[in-house]
């Protein structure tokens, strides 16, 4: 009785196990008359609305201004008309001032009246934002009493970079004295050209 059941277990593992197959055949039918002409009909409802289409392409555009009829010579200037440098007007027309050394002052002053504006950032945390203002006018300030001075501002130049550092740092002890070290250095320059 062991090996008869042995025997069954055996004979029941080495049986293949049979796959099944389907086999689809698909066969076209023929098409009557009827399909044919609605297949015709909606061909011809497509060409029929694209004609308005295609009676744009024989409409004649007219060109508007005498600069449009010869664009092809200005095209890699700025579109901006008057401004275009290469027509006679001004490259950079909204640049601040700063060509002689009045305008220059008066950048100057106007400078350092946004840089003591930043002093309420400072106390609030808002690092980006005096970073930006000192950034965006500081530039100015620095060319400005460069030239009017005719040395480099190193002092001030080495506290704004620590004012800086200190609002990367997001140290709001540090930067608060380094922002009145940049502030007092800032002054001290401005007075130092009257």
């Amino acid at each position: 009785m062991i090996a008869s059941s042995r025997s069954l277990r055996v004979s029941k593992a080495a049986a293949p196990v049979q796959r099944r197959s389907v086999k689809v055949a698909a066969s076209a039918s023929s098409s009557s008359p009827v399909v044919k002409s609605i297949a015709a009909a909606s061909a011809a409802a497509i060409v029929f609305t694209q004609l308005p289409a295609l009676a744009l392409d024989s409409a004649k555009l007219l060109i508007a201004t005498p600069d449009q009829a010869n664009f092809l010579k200005y095209i890699d200037e700025s579109k901006q008309g008057e401004s275009s440098f290469k027509r006679g007007g001004e490259r950079f027309p909204f640049a601040e001032g700063g060509r002689t050394p009045a305008e220059q002052k008066a950048r100057l002053t106007r400078a350092v009246k946004d840089f003591n504006d930043l002093e309420p950032f400072v106390k609030k945390g808002y690092w980006l934002e005096v970073q930006g203002g000192m950034r965006r006018k500081m530039g100015y300030a620095r060319y400005d009493i460069e030239n009017l001075s005719g040395k480099q501002p190193v002092d001030l130049v080495q506290k704004f970079e620590a004012l800086d550092l200190a609002c990367r740092a997001k140290d709001f002890d540090g930067a608060a004295a380094a922002y009145a070290d940049a502030k007092e250095a800032l002054a001290s320059a401005v007075n130092g050209l009257a």
